[in-house]
């Protein structure tokens, strides 16, 4: 399926202030049998039941363009039968994808945006986060209010805001700064959100973030014992594959 973009004034796509969303689709959310698709059927499908955001996955093409895709190894092999390698962007769009699905580029992505502007886009690009999230705010700078970057370490956050992104989250997977370290961060340098694995979604952490009138986010929950407890700990939403509204399996 290919979309054509409407580009528009920046009024055009004017966002009210942001309401963190309970529950994020991880990789798009789980379509059929088949979670982390980041694809169009999988974007489509979450969003009819009741997702409005959407954890993303980005990697580079070989000719660096962006394409929704968690990694050009597991995921290109359990995805689309194939060998591993870094396609280029034709090679990409050229592949078969497991059960029909649709694979999608920034391009594409754009244009479900335009026609779901209720939605937005939490960004996990998985190398060159800097370059990626320049790239989406030069090439659709009239959609930057519907993307959430995630940054991973701290010297991100000036950069991102300076290429004028609203919202951000901090999402601590790949740095494992301490605690302590993470708070003092977040009393000078506001985020939208705090994202971490639901294991270190501990009592003494989380309360002291509530206290910082932090919204915490725990990943990867699937399993509604986990989320429940998570609740009870303070944690405000979840990166899911299938718990979120309209979808209990």
């Amino acid at each position: 399926m290919i979309f054509t973009i409407l580009m528009a004034s920046s009024s055009s796509y004017a966002k009210a202030p942001l309401t963190m969303e309970e529950f994020v689709a991880h990789g798009g959310g789980r379509v059929g049998s088949i979670s982390s698709t980041n694809s169009l059927e999988a974007l489509n499908y979450s969003y009819s039941k009741g997702f409005k955001f959407f954890e993303i996955d980005f990697e580079w093409t070989s000719d660096k363009e962006l394409v929704l895709i968690h990694d050009w190894k597991e995921c290109l092999n359990r995805l689309f039968h194939t060998e591993p390698k870094v396609c280029s962007l034709k090679e990409f769009k050229s592949l078969k994808m497991a059960d029909g699905l649709t694979q999608m580029d920034l391009k594409d992505l754009a244009g479900w945006i335009i026609s779901h502007t209720d939605a937005h886009i939490i960004t996990d690009i998985k190398s060159n986060n800097m370059e990626g999230l320049t790239k989406i705010a030069e090439e659709y700078p009239d959609l930057k209010s519907y993307f959430i970057p995630q940054i991973y370490k701290y010297e991100e956050y000036d950069k991102v805001k300076k290429l004028g992104f609203g919202n951000i989250i901090l999402t601590l997977y790949v740095m494992n700064y301490p605690d302590k370290e993470v708070m003092d961060f977040l009393i000078s340098h506001k985020v939208s959100a705090l994202t971490m694995w639901h294991y270190r979604a501990n009592q003494d952490f989380v309360g002291s973030l509530k206290k910082m009138g932090v919204f915490i986010y725990a990943h990867t929950v699937n399993d509604p014992k986990i989320e429940e407890r998570l609740k009870d700990t303070g944690v405000d939403g979840f990166y899911t594959d299938f718990l979120g509204p309209g979808i209990r399996q």
